[in-house]
């Protein structure tokens, strides 16, 4: 073993003690026979103060709490290692923790060994094409060209939802009414059937995801500046005045998943997010355009426009982001650090969306904390003001490894998702890829 590791804990330990606290422990780990889990048994626990101090038996440590957003570590023999280990705030503690669970990354890298191989089995199963997809690709790490993914990327437009939608889909391109692509058909219209498109990865090279991509740039985008609007006809674009900031985000960041990345359209999306995007949690003083929409700018930033204006410009590869892509990156991290993710702002403990700490798929114009924690470990980011929602995504663990739907959205689509209050092959996928991804 070498390099940097990391280790999150949750336990349910007979009785308590006062918090808050750091501790500073070392760790002594065996590693078992391969495939069973976990991968590495905790042996004991010792003060790191005193590294010669005799080791504490685990079950004698007395808080039910998450030990998590590990700071820093260091190989120690081959099977010690110090941890260093923040505890969740008193506050932010969940009840009812099980005593089971034990999450190791090994080398920035979650390993996939939970509860055996069951988890991603469940994952890998044919009924959810676009999730045997993505959890071959970026949790098996298996390559683009290699035949099981080419597989599984072809039955993405023969199986599951995909299909579904598209057989719904209007000789134009659309779903329902033109005029009402977003207005007065939430959740059924043809940007909302977009977004779903891009997230369960259909072929761009289909000529009906092609049609529904074109006719969302006739009819949405503002062509004088890029932005992505409410209202609009075919004639003339999206309207002006009805441009908002988490439809462009939503927009562009379907277009780019869909193949439009190149195209100037988009590319004047991306510019207009560039270029207009602010990040603040006081009122905007400024009324001229975009900025007179109350609910994106009047008491501060909209926080589900921050977040899909970042999902957008974190699917612009790395070297193609221009500086002012660079720039908006951090001044949006920024903004969402400063809340910890989740609060109203710094020094508070006041949750600004308490629909936000419930996981689910698909999100549509909100979002939760896994969604913004994927969007920030996928943009390299790794900060203690995350940690707060990393445990509450760990604390949502279940027993046998899975993470429930919490879905809002439950029943307004065209097709049905996962069934709310169940277990969740997205809200799962995503969160191991999030924990998978995080920084070295």
């Amino acid at each position: 073993m070498g390099g940097r590791f990391g280790l999150m804990i949750l336990w349910k330990p007979m009785k308590a003690m006062t918090m808050p606290t750091t501790i500073n422990a070392i760790m002594a780990i065996e590693k078992m026979p391969k495939g069973s889990w976990p991968a590495y048994k905790l042996l004991s626990m010792a003060a790191a103060n005193d590294p010669m101090a005799s080791t504490i038996p685990t079950n004698s440590i007395t808080s039910p709490q998450v030990f998590g957003a590990v700071l820093s570590s260091e190989v120690m023999e081959d099977v010690k290692i110090i941890w260093i280990l923040q505890p969740l705030p008193y506050s932010m503690r969940p009840n009812g923790l099980s005593p089971h669970s034990i999450i190791f990354f090994l080398g920035g890298r979650l390993d996939l060994k939970c509860d055996g191989d069951e988890v991603t089995d469940w994952l890998m199963a044919e009924d959810n094409p676009t999730v045997r997809y993505l959890t071959l690709r970026h949790l098996l790490r298996k390559r683009e060209t290699d035949s099981e993914v080419l597989e599984a990327r072809e039955s993405i437009m023969s199986q599951g939802p995909v299909p579904k939608i598209l057989a719904k889909q209007l000789p134009e391109g659309n779903w329902g009414k033109p005029e009402d692509f977003y207005m007065r058909s939430k959740y059924k219209g043809t940007v909302w059937n977009l977004i779903l498109l891009a997230e369960l990865h259909a072929d761009p090279e289909d000529q009906r995801v092609r049609r529904a991509c074109e006719f969302v740039l006739n009819w949405s985008q503002d062509r004088s500046s890029g932005g992505f609007a409410y209202r609009g006809s075919g004639e003339r674009g999206g309207n002006r005045s009805a441009v908002i900031s988490c439809l462009t985000g939503n927009m562009v960041f379907s277009l780019i998943r869909l193949g439009y990345l190149e195209d100037e359209r988009v590319q004047q999306g991306l510019d207009w997010i560039a270029r207009y995007m602010r990040f603040s949690l006081e009122p905007m003083s400024s009324k001229e355009w975009p900025y007179m929409h109350d609910r994106c700018w009047h008491d501060h930033t909209c926080r589900s426009g921050a977040v899909k204006a970042l999902k957008a410009l974190v699917e612009v590869p790395k070297g193609h982001r221009s500086a002012e892509m660079r720039r908006t990156i951090e001044e949006g991290a920024a903004f969402l650090l400063t809340q910890h993710i989740f609060r109203k702002g710094p020094g508070t403990q006041e949750i600004s969306r308490p629909d936000w700490l419930e996981l689910g798929f698909p999100l549509m114009w909100n979002t939760d904390i896994l969604e913004i924690l994927d969007i920030l470990t996928r943009l390299g980011y790794q900060d203690t003001r995350m940690h707060d929602a990393l445990n509450l995504v760990l604390s949502k663990r279940q027993a046998d490894g899975r993470w429930l739907q919490r879905n809002r959205f439950e029943g307004k689509f065209l097709i049905r998702f996962e069934r709310s209050g169940g277990p969740s092959k997205w809200v799962t996928l995503r969160a191991i890829r999030m924990l998978d991804t995080m920084p070295r």
